[in-house]
């Protein structure tokens, strides 16, 4: 990844929940420079997701990040 020019970021959540993915968005200072956010669990990047269109509405229609994770949920439309 640091050969490619890209800076990870490490986020330990304490709860997986969308609540938690919520928080750590809400609270994370960079958040609108992420090019991708990937979370082990659906309900965190629900939770991140939600963070993203609350602090920049920009997201909603440029589409300039994505929240990816490991699996889905039906309920999902589209799927994550």
């Amino acid at each position: 990844m640091e050969e490619a020019g890209l800076q990870p970021a490490l986020l330990p959540v304490s709860d997986v929940s969308a609540f938690e993915g919520y928080r750590h968005g809400m609270a994370w200072p960079d958040l609108e420079k992420a090019d991708a956010v990937f979370t082990f669990n659906v309900l965190i990047a629900l939770g991140l997701a939600r963070a993203f269109t609350e602090r920049a509405p920009a997201f909603r229609t440029t589409s300039r990040s994505s929240v990816m994770t490991t699996w889905s949920l039906p309920v999902t439309s589209p799927p994550l």
